[in-house]
This record gives structure tokens, sequence and C-alpha cells, in this order.
């Protein structure tokens, strides 16, 4: 699916600095899954609450979890700006 054009890259860019911070580490793959790259539930957790806050929109955990990486969730995001 091209959903992949709809993707706004401050999004992409987003997720990336708070995965980056949530998860500890220096550098992150837009197509790693979370916890392939080292999250856990609680940090899961954490990382929703970064992005509402830092987007003010309301996701929801279960849909972060299945939007597992950064691509994923960016693609989610824009969703819920259309939205």
């Amino acid at each position: 699916m091209p959903d992949n054009a709809l993707t706004a890259p401050a999004d992409l860019e987003l997720l990336r600095t708070l995965w980056r911070e949530v998860l500890e580490i220096k550098e992150v793959a837009d197509d790693v899954n979370f916890f392939d790259a080292g999250g856990d539930s609680l940090r899961l957790v954490a990382l929703v609450e970064r992005i509402r806050l830092g987007t003010g929109l309301r996701v929801r955990t279960m849909d972060v979890l299945q939007a597992a990486t950064v691509r994923g969730q960016a693609d989610l995001l824009a969703g819920l700006e259309r939205g």
C-alpha cells in the first residue's frame, strides 16, 4: 500500500526523537519494530504519552502497538490528523 506518501516528514522526525528518548538509544531505523529496538510494555506506555504530549492527538496504546515501527506510527498520526 503506498501510504508512505501520506507520512509527514515532521511526524517521522518527531517519532524518531521520541523513540530515541524513550529507548535511550542514539539511532533508530524507521522500519524496526519497537520491541526489537529494545522496547517493552512500560516504555510503550511512555512512548504513547510522549506522542500525545508532542502532537496533541488522542492516540491509543493499542494503535501505537499495532503500528510498531516509526514509519507505521507516522502513518497512524497522518491518518489521525486528517480525521
